[in-house]
């Protein structure tokens, strides 16, 4: 069997190259062996062993003497037994002498020495590969986690650096002597303006503002940190004096009794001196006209300072200097002349919105409806004006003989809007009057399936007897 130029595999070659010893002597002994090369006896036939030739493959005896031509004698052969259907050597199939590759140029050991370290080398570096790669993956896989973390972690920090709203009511925070800044923020989170006081300590550690000064402050609730670092920088009222605060919707009459009430209002003031600073010329809005004698609706909603010392008179002018400052503020005159009514006007009108809205978000809808049943010259029925004429403290039940009243305040069956505000108007709802929402809608009424005093606008008016009677199924009041 012709050999290949290649070596035998490495499994093959090891298997090849550690033949039993006898096995090899056994292949020795055939050709040296002189009863086998010399007489041209054949040996007896025996079941071949691994190593030893096989004869008889094509039968015949022994072969004439003489040389040999090829693998087929040329001429006459002589009687006798054969050996093997070639006068060469014999050989049995895939078996090999350890003699057959001695010189063929190869060092078994080392090949395999050397194979094997190749493949120990090849397996150890695709080992770190695989771990290298995984130990990636991992790193990774923590380093998004981290930064996921720190995302919520810092957003959370956030909400409660900057809350989100409007900031509230104002209050009166009271900064003991000897306050830490860390003092200061557990303050003001017990008095609700800010939301949470560590996180105040570990901002004001980088925002280093300074110290804070003893006193009573002017706050406001759900404030951002830094509205109420700028609030305590403006420092601390005056010794002794007190914070007033004016609710919003509250008529000219019970303003007045709020600021004359013994625990909520000023400390000796009275109804009667306030109603004759009330009548001083001083105490007038710009925004009244001439011919207006009430009063109604110019005392602005806010907290004041109030000092020792400070009388009736000053209080007042004061209230409705910030409503005129607050106008001003929002170009009243200029915006007004756009919607085609008087400052005055838009005042009144903020004053329906102000009794009407149940939420922010319905108080330009409101003031939409308003201007779209003025337009549609369509009687406003707000029934919150008859309430007004007949000031009941406590609420407001309206009877038949009220509808049907002359009243000048009776929106059911009068068109336009009332000749006086019906309420004080805070600020929203104000910019609300002076911005409406776009909408084509007429009517409203409280939504029977929202539970936040919000309302369903609409266009229609079946829609809108629908809607009522949900609300008055609901037990809201809407019959």
């Amino acid at each position: 069997m012709p050999l290949s130029h290649e070596p035998a595999p490495p499994e093959r070659r090891r298997r090849h190259g550690h033949r039993d010893a006898d096995e090899g002597k056994a292949f020795e002994e055939f050709w040296e062996g002189p009863a086998n090369r010399d007489s041209g006896v054949a040996a007896p036939r025996q079941a071949p062993t691994r190593g030893q030739p096989v004869s008889g493959a094509s039968g015949g005896g022994p072969t004439a003497p003489g040389p040999s031509t090829g693998a087929y004698g040329a001429g006459p052969t002589a009687a006798g037994p054969r050996t093997g259907a070639y006068p060469n050597a014999p050989h049995q199939g895939d078996s090999y002498t350890a003699d057959a590759y001695a010189d063929d140029g190869y060092d078994e050991d080392y090949y395999e020495d050397e194979y094997d370290d190749y493949e120990g080398e090849e397996g150890e570096e695709l080992s770190r590969r695989r771990g290298c790669r995984a130990v990636l993956i991992t790193f990774g896989v923590l380093l998004v986690a981290a930064g996921v973390g720190a995302w919520f972690a810092w957003s959370w920090a956030q909400g409660e650096i900057d809350p989100s709203g409007e900031p509230g009511e104002t209050v009166l925070v009271e900064i003991p002597d000897g306050a830490s800044t860390s003092d200061v923020g557990h303050e003001l989170a017990d008095a609700g303006v800010i939301s949470n006081a560590t996180v105040w300590d570990w901002y004001i550690r980088f925002r280093d503002p300074g110290e804070f000064q003893a006193g009573s402050y002017r706050m406001q609730l759900n404030s951002s940190f830094t509205e109420a670092i700028d609030a305590l920088d403006e420092g601390a009222l005056p010794p002794n004096a007190i914070l007033i605060t004016v609710p919003e919707g509250l008529t000219l009459t019970q303003t007045l009794a709020r600021l004359a009430d013994p625990e909520d209002g000023v400390e000796g003031f009275t109804a009667e001196r306030l109603q004759a600073a009330l009548r001083d010329p001083a105490s007038r809005s710009t925004v009244l006209p001439a011919d207006q004698r009430s009063l109604e609706g110019t005392l602005f909603p806010e907290s004041y300072e109030v000092e020792e010392g400070d009388t009736e008179l000053v209080v007042v002018q004061r209230i409705v200097g910030q409503l005129d400052s607050t106008l001003a503020e929002l170009d009243i005159q200029g915006r007004a002349e756009a919607l085609g009514l008087s400052p005055y006007q838009v005042l009144t009108v903020a004053s329906l919105i102000e009794e009407e809205a149940g939420t922010n978000e319905d108080r330009p809808r409101v003031a939409r409806v308003i201007y779209n049943r003025l337009a549609e010259q369509m009687p406003l029925q707000i029934d919150a004006t008859s309430c007004y004429v007949k000031n009941e403290p406590g609420g407001c039940s309206l009877t038949e003989a009220d509808l049907a009243s002359d009243s000048p305040y009776n929106t059911r069956n009068r068109q336009g809007l009332p000749p006086t505000p019906i309420a004080s108007p805070g600020r929203a709802s104000i910019e609300a009057a002076l911005n409406p929402a776009d909408g084509d809608w007429l009517y409203y009424v409280l939504d029977a399936e929202a539970d936040d005093g919000s309302h369903f606008f609409t266009a229609d008016y079946d829609e809108f007897v629908e809607a009522r009677q949900r609300c008055a199924a609901a037990g809201l009041g809407c019959g």
